[in-house]
């Protein structure tokens, strides 16, 4: 590869230097981290141009500590933010300039992303020829966290092909292997580009050009937008040996990760590209931008507690619960944070937190329970505004049901077959995966085989104890699914969970069962009646009823996916006690909590409405109080079961 590239003089140069500047006075006034306002910039480097531009040329420039911190996203999920030095805004503006003049030209035709006189729009324009020649199939591969996977060391390797100036590989290698300090920890990465770096897309487009060059080689007909990959192909047996091959090159060849949700051979006319959807109208290929409805999120979220999309909070660390004004203030030693009491519906509490007497006045006044759990996830107590307590009409009805044996081993059924069923749909969700596994196969045999023996079953202990043994049974997905040796299932344990397996299990398990409990009291139902579940010494019984269906389709597809991707690892997310104790930590909880809530806000399609799992969960507590308070007919009460 010819080395012609710019030289360090070149991009020292005055005139870079002023082209930066005016682009930076641009932007609004904000503090960096190394406490320089924006505003200031100009009087600094006219004043210490001279000492920074030296360092830089003898190579002991050190960038400032890049803070990083996490945003909750308007879609869900979240996003890190990178806090920069605004010294180094300048420097890797200066940087990207000189990058985007002698790279973009080297991009080719079909790569969209990050360019200008590019962009989303030619993508489109560029998938709709494809489709007019004929193409109707499309090729779709969507790398996981794109800029959080590049390996470093081998981008590096890329920089050294095209510069010659070892000074310039070792400038930008300082911003690529930087400090960053994130709750606390100042560490180094070797793997993923920094988010909000000035020159992280152009490096993001540098890594995946060969990518693109052996497309064009191999002449398809391709379009590459950031990590989302297409190409366009005119049958589905044509595009089958492509995917596989396109697929091994990017895993093998270039350690990138492969989003599986996303990812496959699809049709065209059946597919968003990039929030686009085309069809034919009278057999002319046109396209439209989709128009999505949005949930409503809060805008922050802190480490000390995590607010769901749903409108509840999880303190998982130490501090004080305080009333603020008319809000609420969480703080401890390192941390304050207001949590916005017109969209929090329920908070959860994890740790040792001191509750100021005003903070429950505050949370009686505006109907919001708050929940403590010990360290089993267990409910140790409960605060629950008299609003929402139980009727009289609605209690007098669960408790008739529940005193009707008849009756009660009737509505049972519906919940252990529920149950039961949804078991199987993980055995036969993951069967498509490994055809072959003769384990999973019986598994599920014996979830059919328990459901039939459920159908004439004439007592709810006997459900208890068909249900005891197909647990028992089920448990052995997980050792034929998991990929990773650290985690494997030998037996349930709780209270305390002995391994990180069960820890995990356990965690989420709580997860669930405080969505459920916060919508049977907003239903006003009583949690203290079961109907599956004994009601006896324990607190609340009627959640588990609800949340046991759900757990395969939630839980147990949450702990896979997350062990499965590298997501939670052993042991720096668990803590291990000296009475063998097994628990997820701090940072653990965060990555369980994220993954769940994006499960909850999954949408899938029941009857030709469309619901998350959240709405499913709600949609079912409201059937069943409609059930109880006079629509008997329990073929009209069918608990949720996944397809």
């Amino acid at each position: 590869m010819e080395k012609k590239m710019f030289c360090l003089e070149e991009l020292l140069s005055n005139k870079n230097q002023k082209e930066a500047l005016r682009y930076i006075e641009t932007k609004k006034d904000s503090l960096g981290s190394d406490g320089l306002l924006l505003s200031e910039l100009k009087e600094f480097w006219s004043l210490n141009s001279s000492a920074i531009l030296s360092q830089i040329k003898n190579g002991s420039y050190v960038p400032t500590i890049v803070k990083q911190c996490q945003l909750l996203k308007t879609s869900g999920g979240y996003r890190t933010i990178s806090l920069f030095g605004n010294l180094d805004r300048f420097l890797l503006r200066m940087l990207a300039q000189k990058l985007e003049r002698y790279m973009n030209p080297l991009f080719l035709a079909n790569s969209f992303a990050f360019q200008a006189e590019k962009g989303v729009l030619a993508a489109i324009q560029q998938a709709k020829n494809y489709l007019i020649q004929g193409n109707s199939i499309v090729i779709e591969i969507d790398l996981y966290h794109y800029f959080d996977t590049i390996p470093l060391d081998r981008l590096n390797q890329q920089l050294e092909a095209y510069f010659s100036d070892q000074r310039v590989r070792e400038f930008i290698q300082a911003y690529l292997f930087c400090s960053i300090e994130s709750e606390g920890r100042v560490f180094t990465q070797f793997k993923g580009l920094i988010q909000g770096s000035a020159i992280s897309p152009i490096l993001s487009n540098l890594y995946l050009h060969p990518v693109d060059c052996y497309l064009e080689s191999r002449g398809f007909n391709w379009l590459r937008y950031a990590d989302n990959l297409y190409i366009y192909v005119a049958s589905k047996e044509e595009a089958l040996p492509i995917y596989q091959e396109i697929r091994q090159l990017l895993v093998d060849e270039f350690q990138l990760v492969i989003n599986e949700k996303k990812s496959g051979i699809f049709s065209a006319f059946n597919r968003r590209v990039l929030g686009y959807e085309f069809y034919l109208k009278n057999n002319i290929v046109e396209c439209q931008k989709h128009h999505y409805t949005r949930f409503i999120y809060s805008s922050r979220w802190h480490p000390s507690q995590l607010q769901f999309a749903n409108r509840q909070y999880y303190i998982i660390e130490n501090g004080i619960l305080n009333k603020k004004d008319y809000s609420l203030l969480f703080e401890n030693e390192e941390h304050k944070h207001h949590l916005p009491i017109e969209v929090v519906e329920q908070i959860n509490i994890y740790s040792e937190v001191v509750i100021s007497p005003q903070t429950l006045h505050l949370l009686y006044d505006k109907k919001i329970p708050l929940v403590l759990h010990n360290q089993f996830g267990d409910i140790q107590s409960y605060f629950i505004p008299e609003s929402m307590r139980s009727s009289a009409p609605i209690l007098l009805a669960q408790s008739q049901l529940y005193l009707s044996e008849e009756k009660r081993v009737t509505v049972a059924k519906q919940f252990e077959l529920a149950h039961l069923h949804n078991m199987r749909a993980n055995c036969r969700y993951y069967l498509k995966k490994f055809r072959s596994n003769g384990i999973l196969r019986n598994l599920e045999q014996e979830l059919t085989n328990g459901m039939n023996a459920v159908r004439t079953t004439k007592s709810v202990d006997d459900l208890m104890l068909l249900e005891a043994r197909a647990k028992q049974q089920y448990y052995q997905l997980y050792n034929e699914v998991l990929n990773q040796e650290q985690f494997c299932f030998t037996k349930r344990t709780k209270r305390p969970p002995r391994d990180a397996l069960n820890a995990l299990i356990s965690f989420c398990n709580t997860v669930l069962y405080s969505q459920v409990l916060r919508l049977i009291w907003k239903s006003r139902l009583d949690p203290k009646i079961a109907v599956l579940h004994a009601s006896n010494n324990r607190p609340y019984s009627l959640h588990l009823d609800f949340a046991d269906y759900f757990k395969p389709i939630i839980v147990d597809r949450v702990i896979l996916s997350l062990i499965n991707r590298h997501q939670i690892h052993m042991p720096q997310h668990f803590e291990y006690k000296e009475d063998g104790a097994v628990w997820l930590n701090s940072a653990g909880k965060r990555i369980v909590l994220e993954a769940l809530e994006s499960k909850f806000h999954t949408r899938l399609v029941l009857k030709h409405t469309t619901y998350t799992y959240h709405q499913l969960i709600q949609r079912d507590v409201q059937l069943f109080k409609k059930f109880i308070l006079g629509d008997r007919d329990v073929k009209r009460f069918t608990p949720f079961k996944y397809y």
